[in-house]
Order: C-alpha cells, then sequence, then structure tokens
C-alpha cells in the first residue's frame, strides 16, 4: 500500500507523479461525492425516498391492524354506536390548505422570491398546528367518558371503547408524524429568511415539500378506510 501523503507533495501543492511499477491509491474524501449539487440532491433525493418508503410499511402495517379489530368477529359490536367525527373534515381541509403553502412556497423560491416563501412556511406551520389542535379536539370528543381500564380488560361493554381507540392510534400515529415534521420546517423557515436558499440552490425545501405531500396523502387514505369501514358520519362524541 502506497497512500498519498502530504511528504510526497510538491511545493505548489501538486502531487508528483507515481514511479513506474508502482501503485498508488486513496480514498475520495467523504465529502467529494456530494460536492457537485446534482449528485447531492439525488443523494438527498435517494435517502428521503427510503424514509417515506420505511413510513409508509409503518402506516400500512397500522391501517392492517385497524382492518383486523374492524372486521373481527366482534367487529359488529365494538364499532356500535361510534361514528365518525364531522372535525376530520376541518382537519382535512387545515392539512390539505398546508400542503398547498408548503408547494406554494416551493415555487415562489424557484422564481427567486424569497420573501414569499418564508410567509407560505408560517402559513404552513401555523396551518399545522391547527390541525394538531383540531385533532386533539377530535378524540377528546371521541373518548369523553372512557373507561381504559375496562377497555383494555376486554369487559364486554367496553367494546366500542376498543374500537375508539384503535381509531385514536391510526390518526394519532399521522399526528405524530406531523408535529415531527414542524420542526425541520421551522427550522427551514429561519434558514430562508436568513437567506440561505435561492432559486438555484434550495435542496432544503423540496425535501419539506415531499415529506408534507406525503403526510398529506397518507392522511387522504386514513380518510377514505375511515369513510369506508366506519358507521356514518357523527357529532364527534365518545361511544354510547
Amino acid at each position: 500500500m502506497d497512500p498519498i501523503d502530504a511528504s510526497r507533495r510538491s511545493d505548489d501543492g501538486e502531487t508528483p507523479p507515481v514511479p513506474r511499477g508502482r501503485t498508488s491509491w486513496r480514498l475520495p474524501a467523504a465529502s467529494e461525492p456530494f460536492v457537485d449539487p446534482a449528485r447531492r440532491l439525488a443523494a438527498l433525493r435517494l435517502g428521503m425516498g427510503v424514509f417515506l418508503a420505511s413510513l409508509a410499511v409503518l402506516f400500512g402495517s397500522t391501517a392492517l391492524a385497524f382492518l383486523v379489530v374492524r372486521f373481527s368477529p366482534e367487529g359488529a359490536r365494538q364499532w356500535r354506536g361510534i361514528a365518525l367525527p364531522w372535525e376530520l373534515v376541518l382537519s382535512t381541509a387545515l392539512l390539505v390548505a398546508s400542503s398547498i403553502a408548503c408547494e406554494s412556497g416551493l415555487r415562489a423560491i424557484r422564481a427567486g422570491d424569497r420573501g414569499i416563501l418564508v410567509l407560505r412556511l408560517r402559513q404552513c406551520v401555523g396551518l399545522a398546528l391547527a390541525f394538531i389542535v383540531v385533532q386533539a379536539w377530535c378524540w377528546s370528543g371521541l373518548l369523553r367518558g372512557v373507561d381504559v381500564i375496562s377497555a383494555f380488560r376486554g369487559d364486554a361493554e367496553a367494546a366500542p371503547l376498543v374500537a375508539a381507540w384503535m381509531f385514536v392510534v391510526l390518526t394519532a400515529l399521522h399526528a405524530a408524524h406531523v408535529v415531527g415534521g414542524l420542526l425541520p420546517m421551522m427550522s427551514i423557515a429561519r434558514r430562508a429568511k436568513e437567506g440561505r436558499y435561492t432559486a438555484a440552490a434550495h435542496d432544503g425545501v423540496l425535501l419539506l415539500r415531499n415529506y408534507w405531500h406525503f403526510l398529506g396523502a397518507i392522511w387522504l387514505a386514513i380518510i377514505l378506510l375511515l369513510v369506508a369501514t366506519m358507521p356514518a358520519w357523527g357529532g364527534g362524541t365518545g361511544p354510547t
């Protein structure tokens, strides 16, 4: 092995040729593959794609567990008195609006308008926080008066409460990832205000947009699942 070290460099910083019959090699610096913006963006997209694929598996397995409970032999009794809370309509509208704001911000920075990007990201943060508040309102109404101990003991009279908890688990898993996305979103908004993004370099905004649209698509899939498997829309009150 004949590594190239500083002692073999000439005064002008150039590395002299390797003598004939000897082979020189060195590993590239860890940062070299990402010096090129196109290669860096491709690597970031690949990483985000793997991450989103793992989340899709997580949501898919949770949805499968939801379906197992819903269509179990006790399913009809478990879902008696459980209806879709109307608050889901409001939370869906808020999440769709936040995705529109995020997309608008990306298009703005592509056009070189940093001010609109900052505004849209702030709007997206506000809409996402409102989404979480509405979801908490929905859960509190659905679980009002729930006897948690009886529900998990499997008491016959508590069967509808198990169904309510399955609804909360499915939607709370999504809400947790919305909260997880708020931290990088606020960081990107701060960086945008500092002028760290340009029309030619805005990888962080692009990846945020991809993640946020993914959450929006997952939420719409959850809503379709709930509409297809749960009774008609109700007033958001707990089991009766």
